[in-house]
């Protein structure tokens, strides 16, 4: 393993535990049906992604604003990005308690997914589509 690599991997540690302590606290803040925890989460998952969609539409249809411009300029955009980065949480909020509702840790996700995406690295297909490239 390569001294960037070894970077790499410790930075990927932080993150993963930080997610332990992040779904408690989503944990702790959860009110809704549990009954139905597992579809209410999911699409609430999909309504926060809409949203957010939502607001990058507006920002680009100003114009000639591009997403990384927004947190430069004057303060309509500024709002609109401030509302972004609040749905952002939302929609983090609503995957942590996904992973609640379906019975998997947040840090095991985030580290499969780091997995899968090192492998891909490694075999040179980030690009592309399809899950199993």
């Amino acid at each position: 393993m390569t001294d960037e690599n070894q970077g790499q991997v410790v930075v990927e540690a932080i993150i993963v535990s930080g997610l332990i302590a992040m779904q408690e606290q989503a944990n702790k803040t959860a009110v809704y049906p549990k009954a139905n925890g597992r579809v209410y989460t999911t699409m609430g998952l999909a309504g926060e992604a809409g949203e957010v969609a939502n607001i990058v539409k507006k920002l680009m249809l100003r114009g000639d604003m591009k997403v990384e411009d927004i947190f430069a300029d004057p303060q309509p955009i500024l709002n609109l990005a401030e509302s972004l980065a609040k749905e952002m949480g939302d929609l983090f909020w609503y995957w942590l308690q996904m992973c609640t509702e379906f019975g998997f840790n947040a840090d095991k996700i985030a580290q499969l997914m780091f997995e899968k995406l090192a492998d891909r690295q490694e075999r040179g297909t980030l690009k592309g589509s399809g899950d199993n490239r």
